[in-house]
């Protein structure tokens, strides 16, 4: 698996971490509602890679609260991609990125995942 993979591979982390619907209770905990809604209608809902990708899109047009969450939730994908890389190699090598292979690879090795991986996912999911 090549490093372009790896760093494909480990942004469908972020479905282990953020899966699931939470409901829209403000714009506090949903910063990036409202334009996923103006802009990014088109996306398939569950489908976080291609919101992100579509938000990105409209760097320009996003408020400050958004342009923030993005940057977090990069900066969590970072240290995701950086504890898990070993984890992602070691496990899913044979895994093609893309649809959440790599995260459900994962989740099914989750018993067997080192300590680092195990204490980024732990920490990352404690803050989002």
């Amino acid at each position: 698996m090549k490093g372009r993979d790896i760093i494909i591979g480990c942004v469908a982390l972020m479905g282990l971490l953020f899966g699931g619907a939470a409901p829209l209770t403000s714009a506090q905990e949903r910063p990036c509602a409202e334009e996923a809604k103006k802009f990014c209608q088109h996306v398939q809902p569950g489908d976080r890679q291609a919101l992100t990708r579509c938000l990105k899109g409209h760097m320009n047009d996003l408020s400050a609260a958004c342009k923030d969450r993005l940057q977090a939730a990069k900066a969590r994908g970072k240290r995701l991609r950086d504890a898990c890389a070993e984890d992602v190699r070691t496990f899913c090598s044979g895994i093609e990125p893309g649809g959440g292979r790599i995260a459900q690879c994962l989740k099914k090795h989750r018993d067997q995942l080192s300590s680092t991986c195990k204490t980024a996912l732990a920490k990352a999911r404690s803050t989002r």
